[in-house]
């Protein structure tokens, strides 16, 4: 074994420890990984995807954790050590990227340490399929940076991530299909009729594979299902689930910035003849910035700034270097100060930490709570394996996961996850439907903090059905 395998092997090594670090002190609460989870928990147990279980994006993410869960467990500790392997794998592919920008090893390293923390700080590292998208991203990147110049590998590489972004996300493909057609047209030295060929090379074999894989739901039955959640459901997300956060914001302008920078730059670079291609890869961030509609918030915008900032560090770096300076100091002491600060933020949220959430703890799915609704929990559940009752909340995956039921869509009946369905078909199924109690947060709860619900449908069941009784933060109401 040479010594260049031995030192990835030990960085991917520390990377894996500390994003295992971060993984297990996460609480669980109701967000992406819990909605997933809930899925996956679904599939493992025999569910059809796009049938039994509402999901609205292509299925790569539950093509590679299922088999894995299957055959390991499905609880969400081996859920989160599977999820942390693959985090490790996207920042190992950053460390590798940066350090081939002729950045000492020690130092790419600590780049990518800080990088981790300041990632978990903004969102946790919650894994989902946009994990999926970052990874990609960044190995689209290394594929600008090694085959650029050779056709036929370039073509075929980028082919097949840009299929995998597709399997991942759908909006996502179409976003770096965009990216990729101004990298080829700005970027590239051949002639103009020549780079359009490449590119559409390029988009004829992502066609071919995402026929193929459509080829396959027809067979399997399940290409209506993938249509009414996947396409028809995600217009309705689209439309109805517009929301900024102020976190969002706040990366949304750090990112309108860097994109100013980053232009002028280019700018200067393509007018003094100087067209550097490793350039390129900055228009692939600046494309995907669009993943923040309809939701702009951290979660989809912390993934865009980590796409922006292998450009950053390139375009530092090259300064340096021209200008001769002591790079390696600079960033030194840079990283040592962001660390400084990071540290000191965990530490605050490590002490006020959020007494609604359900803490983690491993070999169950979940097995105790925070005090102060460790009570209401068990009763909740207690209630929803004793009785045929259906939980209309944000917090319905975790509970569902929890007791191992499944009510298709109603546990997740957000906007766009009912497929074709409006929120007055989702009314006429409950009225369909007897002797079911049906639970729902009583109004201005303090765990409401979902925008996606369906709120007619709590309206409708809170003002046309009989309260029996409440659990906490929950009401149960039957006809």
């Amino acid at each position: 074994m040479n010594k260049k395998l031995i030192s990835n092997i030990l960085v991917y090594i520390g990377i894996l420890i500390i994003v295992l670090g971060f993984s297990f002190y996460k609480p669980v609460i109701a967000d992406d990984e819990s909605y997933n989870f809930q899925n996956i928990n679904k599939i493992v147990n025999g569910a059809v995807i796009y049938k039994e279980c509402n999901v609205i994006v292509t299925p790569l993410f539950f093509m590679i954790t299922v088999p894995i869960l299957k055959l390991i467990g499905c609880t969400l500790f081996n859920f989160r050590i599977v999820s942390a392997v693959l985090f490790s794998i996207m920042f190992f592919v950053f460390y590798k990227m940066i350090e081939n920008f002729n950045i000492r090893k020690r130092i790419a390293f600590l780049i990518t340490i800080v990088t981790i923390l300041w990632y978990n700080i903004w969102i946790s590292l919650t894994f989902s399929y946009n994990t999926l998208i970052v990874l990609f991203v960044l190995l689209s990147y290394v594929i600008i940076q090694k085959f650029y110049n050779e056709d036929k590998k370039y073509i075929w590489l980028q082919s097949i991530i840009w299929f995998l972004l597709f399997m991942s996300k759908q909006n996502a493909a179409i976003l770096f299909g965009v990216a990729l057609f101004f990298v080829e047209i700005i970027f590239s030295e051949k002639t103009f009729k020549e780079r359009i060929i490449r590119f559409v090379k390029i988009g004829a074999l992502s066609f071919i594979y995402v026929l193929v894989f459509l080829g396959v739901l027809k067979i399997l039955g399940i290409l209506d299902g993938f249509i009414e959640y996947a396409v028809i459901g995600v217009k309705a997300f689209g439309i109805k689930n517009k929301y900024v956060a102020n976190d969002g914001v706040i990366l949304l302008i750090i990112e309108l910035v860097l994109t100013i920078i980053y232009s002028f730059i280019t700018t200067v670079s393509i007018i003094n003849k100087k067209k550097d291609y490793m350039l390129s890869i900055g228009l692939i961030p600046i494309c995907m910035m669009g993943m923040g509609y309809p939701i702009l918030n951290s979660g989809h915008m912390s993934k865009v700034l980590l796409m922006f900032l292998p450009i950053i560090i390139y375009i530092v770096n090259k300064f340096a270097l021209e200008k001769e300076l002591k790079f390696d100091n600079l960033i030194l002491n840079t990283a040592i100060l962001c660390m400084l600060v990071i540290t000191g933020r965990a530490i605050y949220d490590l002490n006020n930490e959020s007494l609604n959430s359900p803490s983690f703890s491993k070999g169950t799915i979940y097995e105790k709570l925070k005090t102060n609704n460790m009570d209401t929990f068990k009763e909740m559940a207690s209630f929803l394996e004793n009785n045929n009752s259906i939980m209309i909340t944000n917090s319905s995956a975790m509970y569902m996961t929890y007791v191992n039921q499944n009510h298709s869509y109603f546990d997740l009946c957000f906007y766009g996850n009912v497929g074709r369905r409006t929120p007055t078909d989702v009314i006429d199924d409950i009225n369909r439907s007897s002797d079911i109690e049906y639970v729902i947060l009583k109004e201005k709860s303090n765990l409401d903090y979902s925008v996606q619900e369906i709120t007619e449908v709590k309206d409708y069941v809170r003002s046309n059905m009989k309260l029996t009784q409440k659990i906490g933060e929950f009401e149960i109401y039957k006809k």
